[in-house]
């Protein structure tokens, strides 16, 4: 007499994964994707295009305005920019904001003695005025004679500007108009030095 063997050990015509209906060995395929994401830098072609006063010589506690033309080349809106303006020890930044806001907005601004700093998002396509107060009151010897007034303006974080992007890798922010720029200089920066301090003539 032979002896019918179905067991789930393996073995025999009707073990499990044998000639059952259901084979019941599964195997399991592990599907690979790879996801492809598109990566846009903003690109804004910042400049300052001219830096001039209202007076050409100045004398202590007399106020000169400096106005300062930027603009945005494009093709990118500059959200988050900033704009710096110094000017030579001993002098005092009482002001600095734009004279129009149809293409510039403020974010915040800083004013600390000679220098000022204003954080603001600039759209493709604008130029905007910006109008500097200053006066000197109690300045340093060196400062008799050329009186330097510095404009620059800095790209925004996670944007490039084709003029003023620091080949530094491993700044994870935007520096200055001078840090971006160097060493051969840019297009973000422009000096007035064409003003002169006289110290108050003693009657």
């Amino acid at each position: 007499m032979g002896v019918n063997v179905n067991n789930n050990l393996f073995t025999g015509a009707n073990s499990f994964g044998n000639n059952m209906a259901m084979d019941t060995w599964s195997y399991a395929v592990q599907v690979e994707e790879t996801a492809v994401r598109e990566i846009v830098v903003e690109i804004s072609d910042l400049e300052v295009v001219t830096n001039t006063a209202n007076k050409d010589t100045i004398e202590l506690d007399e106020v000169v305005e400096y106005r300062i033309l930027v603009r945005n080349n494009g093709p990118s809106d500059a959200v988050g920019a900033a704009f710096e303006y110094t000017l030579s020890e001993g002098f005092t930044i009482h002001s600095m904001q734009p004279s129009t806001t149809d293409c510039v907005s403020v974010k915040s601004t800083s004013l600390v003695k000679n220098k000022a700093k204003i954080n603001l998002d600039i759209l493709n396509g604008c130029e905007a005025v910006f109008v500097v107060n200053t006066s000197a009151h109690q300045v340093p010897d060196s400062t008799y004679g050329t009186v330097y007034g510095t404009a620059g303006i800095v790209r925004p974080k996670g944007s490039t500007d084709p003029n003023a992007t620091s080949a530094d890798l491993d700044k994870k922010e935007p520096g200055t108009a001078q840090e971006e720029c160097a060493p051969a200089g840019c297009n973000n920066i422009m000096i007035n030095d064409g003003r002169c301090l006289f110290a108050r003539a003693i009657q």
